[in-house]
């Protein structure tokens, strides 16, 4: 399990914080020991007066995106892992005109 929190102080940054957690289970099962099972959660705080829809952002109480994921890792020789994942994707742009998004994809990793 990992997090982090930043905090922006800088005037010329649009970001005011940004958080996230993970968490990652290796030998899921006892026959794939070297496999994983992931996930995570992330949120984006946009300053106020960054936002390009301002108005509509106050209004509604959203200067927020938040994203979540999940992966299953493959190991599937020592030097390749393959992770497919879903991926969530809630206020995109922290703007709450954009409609929320779910999102698929795989992730190949190799050691060479």
């Amino acid at each position: 399990v990992m997090g982090q929190a930043i905090f922006f102080d800088d005037e010329t940054s649009i970001y005011k914080d940004i958080q996230n957690m993970v968490f990652v289970y290796k030998g899921l099962f006892a026959n794939r020991p070297q496999d994983e099972l992931g996930g995570g959660v992330a949120r984006i705080h946009i300053k106020s007066d960054a936002q390009k829809f301002k108005d509509s952002l106050l209004t509604h109480g959203f200067n927020s995106e938040v994203n979540a994921e999940i992966y299953y890792g493959l190991k599937l020789r020592n030097w390749l892992m393959l992770k497919p994942n879903v991926q969530y994707i809630h206020n995109i742009g922290a703007n709450p005109s954009n409609k929320s998004a779910w999102v698929g994809g795989i992730k190949l990793n190799m050691d060479f």
